[in-house]
């Protein structure tokens, strides 16, 4: 048979150190651990439970109230070490005063986890951060051009893509400029290709000062560029460029060889009077490019 185990005895040799008082906050009963843990120079048996406060300053004063409450406190002699204070209601029948339960337990290792848990929480927030840099880094580089900073052409689509439905659904127009510096390869032949890079460079910029807020530009290969004009008309498209085209003529484009100086053609179209889609607006704008070079450089072609 088996011999039923003794409530003493599981009340003495429980893990956390317990202590109970009566509705007085008069201590009833302790049992071992919590002799063994908090030794006391006075008897704590039928002694307030405020004596023995009294003498661990550092526990909580605890709120005896019908429902469970639960504080958590450290020692400064044992600073390695964390505790938690559990007061329960007792009510254990009409013929006992009714009292409170307190449980005093080491929660050190719980509190040793959660701080390892919070370390590598953190741990993993830095690392998520320092992936999305990353990630934003390399986009960057997937859709700019390495020499002179603008977008590319891949950029430029997904823009557009987004830009012309839009313009689609506000009825509005958009322009384009498609610009490309006459004889390049001149420059490059005479004075160098490191030249040749500083004269991109200083067209890209010179293009970026001149743009407004929103307006896109982009290198689209080689010595081509693309300026897409938001919500402007193709004349006011036209305007713009050749003011561009007069004001070329006295910037400084490269400050090794300043005798440097260029010219651009341009073809310019417009949606939607010239095309519905990326496709057909890029080739028609290829097409007015190449018909202003034919006639001789330096001129600006619309459709």
């Amino acid at each position: 048979d088996l011999m039923p185990i003794r409530r003493d005895i599981v009340f003495e040799t429980h893990r956390d150190a317990i202590l109970v008082i009566d509705d007085q906050c008069r201590v009833i009963d302790t049992n071992r651990r919590f002799r063994e843990t908090f030794e006391s120079s006075i008897s704590l048996i039928g002694s307030g439970f405020k004596d023995f406060l009294a003498e661990n300053l550092e526990i909580p004063q605890p709120d005896f109230s019908p429902k469970n409450i639960s504080y958590e406190f450290s020692i400064k002699t044992q600073p390695n070490l964390f505790w938690e204070l559990l007061i329960s209601p007792l009510d254990v029948g009409k013929n006992v005063p009714n009292g409170h339960i307190i449980t005093i337990r080491d929660v050190t290792d719980k509190k040793e986890a959660e701080r390892e848990i919070l370390a590598t929480n953190l741990r993993l927030k830095e690392q998520l951060s320092e992936i999305a840099g990353l990630q934003n880094r390399l986009r960057e580089e997937a859709i700019r051009d390495h020499l002179t900073g603008l977008y590319n052409r891949r950029y430029l689509h997904e823009v557009l893509s987004q830009a012309i439905p839009h313009a689609l659904r506000k009825n509005e127009v958009l322009s384009f400029a498609l610009f490309d510096i006459d004889k390049f390869k001149k420059v490059n032949d005479t004075y160098g290709h490191d030249t040749g890079d500083e004269v991109l460079v200083s067209f890209s910029n010179f293009l970026l000062e001149n743009i407004r807020k929103d307006d896109t530009v982009c290198r689209f290969g080689g010595e081509e560029f693309m300026v897409v004009f938001i919500n402007a008309a193709k004349e006011d498209a036209i305007n713009r460029v050749e003011i561009w085209q007069r004001d070329l003529v006295g910037h400084q484009l490269s400050q090794t060889a300043a005798e440097v100086k260029i010219t651009f053609s341009c073809g310019i179209v417009s949606f939607p009077q010239d095309g519905e889609d990326m496709d057909s607006l890029f080739k028609k704008a290829d097409v007015c490019l190449y018909q202003a070079k034919a006639a001789g450089r330096n001129r600006i072609i619309a459709a």
